[in-house]
């Protein structure tokens, strides 16, 4: 029945976990130049301080990997204009590699931002009225080309000065009258 007792010290060493997923900053506004910014990667990993370089993995089968840039150090940036008229976002497929080579694959989506487009058109459905109308009378009805669906539109003279004849007309709405 006799002991004896003794302390030990035991160490834990440290090892490299592999990373466990991949967060993206930013978006990318439509209509922006080719080579803007998009987004900024991040590696989601149990070692604190680690460092992490970036891939495109199968471009075949994720195609919107081609349409940006990708800097080993996570930097997304364009190589197209975009419309989210067309596409609103992009699925990428990227692989995150840590200090210790130990890696891991998942998909990132980046939405593409809309802005407010200027008009392209304005057009008047009839740009005639007879003589001896009342006054007050519609000539027609203006409408708006603009690649944002669903903008309403204000219309008003502009110029006076330049066309005083703008001064024989009112607007009303939509309609010239």
């Amino acid at each position: 029945g006799q002991y004896y007792d003794k302390q030990f010290t035991i160490y834990i060493d440290n090892v490299n976990e592999a990373p466990y997923g991949i967060n993206i900053s930013g978006s990318i506004p439509e209509n922006s130049v080719i080579g803007t910014t998009a987004g900024t990667l991040s590696t989601l990993d149990p070692d604190a301080g680690d460092t992490f370089t970036y891939s495109f993995i199968d471009t075949g089968s994720y195609p919107d990997n081609n349409s940006f840039n990708l800097s080993s150090g996570g930097v997304l940036t364009s190589k197209a204009v975009f419309d989210i008229e067309t596409k609103s976002s992009y699925q990428l497929n990227v692989r995150t590699t840590d200090s210790g080579n130990l890696t891991y694959d998942g998909l990132v989506y980046v939405p593409v931002t809309n802005v407010n487009e200027e008009p392209t058109g304005i057009d008047l459905t009839s740009d005639s009225i007879s003589e001896n109308v009342p006054t007050g009378t519609t000539i027609g009805n203006f409408s708006t080309v603009d690649p944002d669906a669903g903008d309403t539109f204000t219309y008003t003279f502009v110029d006076n000065s330049s066309y005083p004849d703008n001064g024989s007309f009112d607007i009303a709405g939509n309609l010239l009258k």
